[in-house]
């Protein structure tokens, strides 16, 4: 009996701590790939043989960090996150002979939140949604006549997807691996007859390594 009452208390003892694999505050830091894709639309409604679309894209490294809090509810978990990212990343293109036109991706910025589903004790499979303010620069050199040269910058709001895998490693740190799709407010342009229509969209694979409170 003695032993059987050890056993309990032990399981007992060691539940809450199972139970504790995910849940609470966590930090953790952020390193991964980043695709912007641009498409820009024209339209003349005077001149329609003048309409085009071109699009372009851009890689690189990001930088970043994500803080949250997730909740056990039920079989899943409820979390909370907000994340910064800075892109290493930029783009330059020859136009008509020596002059260049550049963009680069600044800083993204989001908060929402996740659904997770324990795999096992140590492992977590989840799914997010979040609204994300990113920065973007655009700048033009003339090399002929610098009268031309501009440099434009502005913050476009969006809507993140995300999905992803988080493990267990030793004590309260944890690893994950998660891909995030962005979708971006187009910049928009309307004078006269004319239409432009600048898009983006954005993927990153991201990896970190983080610490549960």
């Amino acid at each position: 009996m003695k032993r059987y009452l050890s056993l309990v208390a032990a399981i007992a003892a060691a539940t809450p701590a199972a139970a504790q694999e995910f849940p609470g505050f966590r930090i953790e830091a952020n390193i991964g790939w980043d695709h912007v894709n641009a498409t820009l639309d024209y339209e003349d409604s005077d001149f329609p043989e003048d309409n085009f679309r071109e699009s372009g894209n851009t890689d690189g490294m990001l930088l970043g960090g994500t803080i949250g809090y997730d909740l056990p509810v039920g079989p899943v978990y409820l979390g909370i996150e907000g994340s910064f990212d800075i892109p290493i990343n930029k783009r330059c293109e020859t136009l008509y002979g020596y002059d260049e036109a550049c963009f680069k991706p600044h800083a993204n910025l989001a908060v929402g939140g996740r659904i997770g589903v324990p795999l096992s004790k140590r492992a977590l499979l989840y799914a997010g949604a979040a609204y994300v303010t990113g920065k973007a620069e655009v700048t033009y050199e003339d090399e002929i006549d610098p009268s031309y040269d501009f440099s434009y910058d502005d913050w476009r709001d969006g809507m993140r997807f995300s999905g992803g895998a988080e493990a267990r490693l030793i004590d309260n740190w944890f690893t994950k691996v998660e891909y995030r799709y962005t979708d971006y407010d187009d910049y928009k342009y309307a004078f006269d007859s004319e239409r432009v229509s600048l898009g983006f969209e954005r993927h990153q694979i991201v990896t970190g390594i983080g610490v549960r409170y």
